[in-house]
Formats: C-alpha cells, structure tokens, sequence
C-alpha cells in the first residue's frame, strides 16, 4: 500500500511539473509578438505600471491609485501592480506588459487540478483532476487571454485560488481568511468582479452551507471584515463616479426606441399597459428575450465550437471556437453523466451553478456574446468535458488503452488545428483589429523628428487612443504625460472613454481631407479613408512618408502623408 501511495505521489508530481512547463510554454511562446499588437488597454496597463516605477505616480500625476483612471474609463489597479516587477527586469515592452496574465495563466491549471482532486468523493484519486487540469492548458479560450494584459484572466487565476482555500478551509478554517483575501483582491483586478466574484462566492456557500456552517464565526467574521476592508477602495469607487462604464454597457441602457414600441401598439390594435401589451410587448418582456438570448449564444455550438467570440474578432482566433473542436462530443457525454448524479455529487452541483452564474456579466451587458466577461465559463466546461472523458473511459474499461489513445487523439489533433489558427492565422488575418500600425506609425514620427525636422503632426483621432502609443513606445517621462494630460484630455460627459486632443509635437484630430490637405508643412497620419490614396498622387504637393500595411498585405492601416 505504501508503495502503491508513493507512486501516485510521485505521479502526480511528474505531471504537474511537467503541466506547469507545458503551461508556460504555450503561454509565453512569441508573447511579445503574438497578438501581434496591444490594444489600448493593453498599452495603458503597460505604461502605468512604467510610470508607478519611475514616480510613484499614474499617467495622470495620482500617487500610488488603487483605481486608475484610463481613457475616462477606470480600472481596478492591481494589474498595473504586477507588472511593474516585469516591466523593471525586462523594459517597457509587450513581453513585460503581459507577463502578469502569462504567469498568472501557467498557474491556473494546476490550481484547478487541486480543486477538482479536493471535490473528487474517491478515496484515491483518479483521473478526473488531471484530466481537467490539462484540458483548462490547452483551451484555446484559457489561452487566448492569457497571452495578452487582460485583467479577467488574472482576475480567474485569482478566483480559483479563493475557491480552492475554501474548500481547504472547510477542514482548516483558518484558510478562510485567505480564501477571503483572494476573492477581494479580484476586485481590485478587474471591474467585472464586482459581479462575478459575489456570484462565485454564493455558489459555493450555497453548495457547501452544511460545512460552512460548522466553522467558527470569529474566522467568518474575520474573513468578511478583511474582505471589507481589502475591497473597499473599489466599493467606494462605486458611489464616486469611478464604475460609470460599466451603466454604459447595461443592457438596460438600451431601451427600444418608442417608436418602435408604436409599431407593435398600432399592429396589434392593443392598448399599451393592458395585460396582453405587458406580457407579449412590454419592455421587460423585450429585456427578458434579450438576457435569454444571449444566455443561449454563450452555449452555443458557434459561439464555443465554431465561430468563436463572433461579435469581437480580437476574442478569439480566426474560424475557432472557444474551446477545442474535440471537446463537443465529451461535453455532451459529461452533461448526461452530471445529470444522472447531480443531487448526490457536491462537485457537480458547484460547476453547474458557477457555469449558469458564470455569464451573467457578459449576458447583462449590450453585447450578444463577450468572452471577455464570461470567461470564467472556461472552468465548468472543462470540468464538465473531464466528465465525458470519464464516461468514454468507463465504457471501454476493458479497453483502457483504446480510450486513452481516442482521447489523445482527438485532443491533439484538435489543438494542432487551433495552433495553427492562433500561431499563423491571427496575425495574418486579424491584424486590423488588433491596432496594426500604431506602433510603426510612432517609430515613424519618432525617426522623423529625430532626423532633423520638426513639423507638427496630425494622427487620426479615435476611440483607438492613439495617444498612449506615443507614452508607451516612446517611454514618455511621467512628468511629460501628466502635462500634457492635464491640457489635452477631454472626459467624456456620458460616462464612457475620453479622448485626448493634443500631446507635445501631436495633435489628434477627426482628418477632414478638403479642408487638411491645404495645410502646407504638417504631416497627417490616417487611414487610407482619413487620407485617400487617390488624392494624395501629386509628389509636387504630397510627400507620401510612409504606408504601413495590415499583415495580410491586402489593405493599407495607416498612412502618413506630408503635405508640401
């Protein structure tokens, strides 16, 4: 028996070594240069996280936020902390920008194998919690945001942590406290916590009350007063005009237009506040059809097996879905296995009720899907594939070897196809979501003022933020970037992201061509839409600088034209 023990022990440790390198292989693989470009968010992360270095300060001249204003909008600022180790060792680069959600995603599946092996009800573990743990280090969607600065990744490794010290606390109740801390500090990661956090925590109070109840109150009332005080700076945020984007995005912000309304009233011949308009026309009933509606995208066949995040291509990789191809048929297996054995099994109640919570972000705001916000729909349907495979297993007990090798299989050859969609295809066919051309087009300028000549700049103003390109790659000196805030940006009166209207030797402008191409001496960096191609032909008026082209090499991003 001891032997047999340190074998498992031994195992197990092999396999998780060997998931962590594989983990932070797939993870950190070309992370500077795949995605091929960081978003805005991404750039203003980075270059927070440069300034709180060198200052102390944020963009904006604040000391050390907890929440940080960016673009108008604000975020919760515990990205923009880790990342100031990385940015300190390697530089103000992509690499350091997203080595927090790299690191912090290599990690996760091997918490998630301690959650599952926690929950498993056999005395010895099987493989369920390798299997989940493997399956979570190479989905596509787990990956897909784990290479890039995104806070909700973070914020879910976080997560997972808190749940796995509570399900640790439940025999040692003194982890609670930690489990506490974990679960606030997502607040201060990312702005959808404040939603899904709460929801993670009553599942599992709800799933494991008879437990819970039988720890002692003074660790309770411990672990509630330190998550009170951890998250409090993000909960004050809430009643000081610090969380307006998130009212933007409520679906609840986008009423239909009354005469819309009218249409159906005058159609129908009802009468509006009358029983058959309020159960057939109401807005409830529109709000209500509209949840639901995007409830069933995020389960979708298109949505996690085909298309992806078809509403945001910067989401997910071209012509793939959110989770491997391989899984659907293990998902449909494990979802009848988990409904033979709910009422008895704790653990397939908890992943059941996390995957329903799991959307409830995404599904509240205006979008038809978001994988963004419902990423933590990542960890049940893992969970719930890991089942499948069980069940494929045990139908062919005597042929153990025969279903492992099926298994194998299907999962490599599936994610040997997603390679090569996120290795080779993102970059070339989704280049123009990804800002393509901001960077070059600041190298540009920069080589251009450093040559010698000075002319004022117009670059295309947009919701893009050109602006923190030029702090990010130029490594703006905080003192420099809180001046020019001060004078340039203009917050936006809704609620929404701001703009910035001008910073030193750049303004940022909607380009009118008739009117800008008039302007002797400047030089304007635009769309070929903003600067047409075809009016810019002359070489005796225009000096055509430079044409930066998306990586598929079939449309121009950017142009940068000098006009004589």
């Amino acid at each position: 028996m001891k032997t047999l023990k340190a074998r498992l022990i031994n195992f197990q440790s092999v396999f998780l070594v060997s998931l962590l390198l594989f983990s932070l292989f797939t993870r950190f693989y070309k992370l500077d240069t795949i995605p091929p470009h960081l978003t805005p968010d991404e750039a203003s992360l980075g270059y927070n996280a440069f300034s709180i270095l060198n200052s102390l300060r944020d963009e904006h001249g604040k000391l050390l936020p907890i929440v940080f204003e960016s673009f108008g909008d604000w975020k919760p600022g515990l990205y923009v902390y880790l990342s100031v180790i990385p940015v300190y060792l390697f530089g103000l680069n992509e690499f350091s920008t997203r080595f927090a959600s790299a690191l912090f995603g290599s990690i996760s599946p091997i918490i998630l194998f301690f959650i599952v092996k926690n929950l498993s009800r056999r005395r010895t573990v099987g493989a369920l919690p390798y299997l989940a743990s493997l399956f979570l280090s190479v989905t596509p969607w787990h990956i897909h945001f784990s290479r890039g600065a995104w806070e909700a990744q973070v914020s879910l490794s976080i997560t997972l942590m808190g749940v796995l010290l509570f399900l640790y606390s439940l025999k040692k109740e003194k982890l609670l406290v930690l489990s506490a801390l974990m679960f606030s500090l997502t607040l201060l990661t990312y702005q959808g916590a404040k939603l899904s956090t709460p929801l993670v925590v009553f599942t599992l109070l709800l799933v494991f009350r008879r437990k819970f109840v039988k720890i002692k109150m003074g660790y309770i009332l411990t672990s509630v007063a330190l998550g009170l005080i951890v998250s409090f700076p993000i909960i004050l945020s809430v009643f000081t005009g610090q969380a307006g984007r998130l009212s933007v995005f409520s679906v609840f912000n986008f009423p239909r237009p009354d005469e819309y309304t009218q249409n159906f009233i005058s159609q129908t011949s009802t009468q509006k506040g009358s029983l058959f308009y309020n159960l057939y026309y109401s807005e409830n009933y529109h709000f209500l059809r509209g949840v639901l509606g995007r409830f069933f995208n995020h389960f979708s066949y298109r949505f996690l097996f085909s298309e992806g995040d078809f509403q945001n291509p910067r989401h997910s990789s071209p012509y793939t879905g959110q989770l491997l191809i391989g899984f659907a048929p293990f998902i449909v297996m494990g979802m009848f296995s988990m409904a033979r054995n709910f009422r008895v099994n704790k653990a397939h109640q908890f992943f059941f009720f996390w995957a329903i919570f799991s959307v409830l972000p995404s599904i509240l705001s205006r979008d038809q899907v978001h994988s963004v916000r419902a990423i933590a729909l990542v960890i049940p349907l893992v969970y719930v594939t890991s089942i499948g495979v069980m069940v494929l297993l045990d139908f062919l007990k005597n042929f153990k070897f025969l279903g492992l090798a099926l298994t194998f299989g299907i999962v490599v050859v599936s994610f040997g196809l997603y390679a090569d969609r996120y290795l080779v295809q993102l970059s070339n066919l989704n280049s123009k979501y990804w800002q393509w051309g901001y960077k070059q087009a600041v190298l540009e300028i920069s080589n251009l003022k450093s040559g010698g000549e000075a002319p004022k700049v117009v670059f295309e103003q947009s919701y893009a933020q050109p602006y923190i390109y030029f702090f990010f790659y130029n490594k703006t000196k905080p003192a420099e970037a809180w001046r020019d805030l001060s004078n340039g940006f203009v917050r936006s009166k809704s609620g929404d992201v701001g703009l910035v209207k001008s910073i030193e030797g750049v303004s940022f402008e909607y380009i009118d061509w008739q009117v800008a191409r008039g302007r002797s001496g400047e030089v304007f960096v635009g769309s070929p839409m903003a600067i047409p191609v075809s009016d810019t032909l002359d070489a005796n008026q225009f000096q055509v600088i430079s044409e930066i082209p998306f990586l598929d090499n079939k449309e121009i991003s950017l142009r940068i034209v000098k006009i004589k």
